[in-house]
């Protein structure tokens, strides 16, 4: 797939768009190398992957990383680099890449080697030891062992806590806390796309609905200048529009409740759009003309609370599919 450095993060998928942002302006880019037409870097994260990415002129034609990331034609690393040659190319000196033979696999083939020999009550200890030192560790391991996934409670605790780790102590999100906040929030969002692979839609509205809950009253508290909170929000939005017409009718008609009840929230005093995104969302979990006079009786309260003329104004700047639709029956 070629595409533009001029408007690649047009192209590519928002949420990889949103991560690899986050890792260029963390710094994660640790080293970028030009030869010619191609280039060599490090994306630094949870561990180092190399990418290598071959151009014409502002054109990408070909790129390749190391990380296991097949969701998607980009990953995170790839963007995260693309945005370096992007502001970077005029600064960045032109010298040939030594050809290495990368250690990563050869390290991870002796720590595999060395945990394979440790009795198992061994490993058991080490792994407890480093989740005591490390809630990040204790995320991964609840989300990729547990044979339970995690109710909507456990989430919202994980969660709260991914945020609080990025804040400062008075809970503030400064313009780079920010990109480290959501950096801690999207493992739950990969969770979630491998849920949904698995088409385990249960289990997977409780974090989108947790994500949007949480992210959107830290708002209150950061600069998001940047936008990488909002992507959180968006992305959880989203997913649950895609799902609506997935589900089963008993998840289908608790989620309409859900978004009648969410859209009233007071925590989006402010954020129409998004008040109205929970009323898109019912809009589409609509099996029975009560739902759909429940569905009005809510916009017209918004209406009202939004001192506007009338709901039909409502519905024609966001809510054409609804009055196209016809009245349902019982």
């Amino acid at each position: 797939m070629i595409i533009s450095f001029l408007n690649f993060d047009s192209e590519i998928d928002p949420q990889i768009v949103s991560r690899g942002k986050s890792y260029y302006r963390k710094g994660a880019v640790i080293e970028l190398e030009q030869d010619g037409e191609n280039w060599h870097a490090v994306v630094a994260g949870n561990d180092e992957y190399t990418v290598d990415v071959s151009v014409n002129k502002s054109e990408i034609i070909h790129c390749n990383c190391t990380c296991p990331y097949d969701l998607g034609p980009f990953c995170k690393h790839e963007v995260a680099i693309f945005y370096s040659i992007r502001d970077g190319v005029k600064t960045v000196k032109t010298r040939k890449v030594k050809k290495t033979t990368p250690a990563t696999p050869q390290i991870n083939t002796q720590i595999t080697n060395l945990l394979q020999s440790l009795p198992q009550a061994q490993l058991v200890n080490f792994v407890t030891e480093l989740a005591e030192q490390s809630v990040d560790i204790q995320r991964q391991v609840l989300l990729r062992f547990s044979q339970d996934r995690p109710d909507k409670k456990t989430l919202s605790r994980l969660i709260k806590q991914a945020l609080r780790q990025a804040s400062d102590r008075h809970r503030f999100l400064d313009y780079w806390s920010t990109g480290n906040a959501a950096e801690n929030v999207w493992p739950y969002l990969d969770e979630a796309e491998q849920l949904i692979k698995q088409q385990n839609y249960s289990f997977v509205i409780p974090y989108y609905q947790v994500v949007v809950e949480l992210v959107v009253p830290a708002l209150q508290s950061a600069d998001d200048s940047n936008g990488e909170l909002g992507g959180l929000i968006e992305t959880g939005f989203e997913k649950l529009t895609e799902l609506a017409p997935k589900l089963s009718q008993n998840d289908r008609e608790q989620l309409f409740s859900y978004c009648l009840k969410e859209s009233k929230s007071t925590k989006y005093d402010g954020w129409n759009d998004w008040q109205l995104q929970w009323l898109y969302i019912a809009a589409l979990l609509i099996i029975n003309s009560s739902q759909q006079m429940q569905l009005f009786e809510t916009i017209d309260e918004l209406v009202t609370k939004n001192e506007k003329e009338n709901s039909s104004e409502l519905l024609d700047e966001n809510f054409e599919p609804i009055q196209k639709a016809p009245i349902l029956d019982e």
